[in-house]
């Protein structure tokens, strides 16, 4: 399928010989709208909505690797603030506010396994200015007793842990320097963890 062309009705071919590119204007515009949104020619209700919304990283004019500034309105945009957390999606509200992270970093979707009396790592704060997030980490073969909710704070040169739930002391959450950790203190191993970190605010 030909890329759509904006200078398509030229105005100096007749439209007997130019109506195949107008035609194919309008497929190319069919199936490009419809990559996120119900096509052009979707016949149900849906028809002009989002089906999915797909944001790749947000690049200002000109390009400065900065969050977008905002005004009256606020804005909803994908950026990489720093390589250890990846691309996330934020908001950021009127009159440039500090932007807000609205992506979770999560565990994989197969379970963990934490050996016996060893750690892995969940953030490297390391270059952060300072954040606080939720952490929130369980054995699922065992939860009332491998459950823990730790609100974190970095804050530019450590790791502040403060727990949250009655505190685990089979899966453990720590840090080693600028890492944040979840450490297995045990003698068996924890073979069935998940975890997320809900980033509130990182600068």
């Amino acid at each position: 399928m030909p890329a759509y062309q904006p200078g398509i009705p030229t105005g100096t071919v007749n439209l007997d010989v130019d109506y195949q590119n107008i035609r194919g204007n309008f497929e190319q515009a069919n199936i490009v709208y419809g990559t996120d949104h119900y096509p052009f020619d979707n016949a149900t209700p849906n028809q002009g909505f989002h089906n999915l919304v797909t944001t790749p990283p947000v690049v200002n004019n000109p390009p400065n690797g900065l969050p977008p500034a905002t005004a009256a309105n606020p804005k909803f945009y994908a950026y990489q603030q720093y390589p250890a957390l990846g691309v996330l999606h934020y908001s950021r509200g009127p009159s440039n506010a500090v932007p807000t992270t609205l992506t979770k970093l999560n565990s994989t979707a197969a379970a963990t396994v934490i050996a016996p009396a060893t750690n892995i790592n969940i953030l490297d704060f390391t270059g952060m200015t300072f954040g606080y997030c939720l952490l929130y980490a369980s054995n699922l073969t065992n939860v009332s007793q491998t459950t823990n909710v730790a609100f974190v704070v970095w804050d530019g040169a450590a790791v502040n842990i403060r727990l949250l739930t009655p505190v685990s002391a089979i899966l453990v959450v720590q840090s080693t320097g600028n890492i944040l950790q979840l450490r297995n203190a045990s003698a068996g191993a924890l073979n069935n963890v998940y975890w997320s970190l809900e980033i509130i605010r990182i600068q």
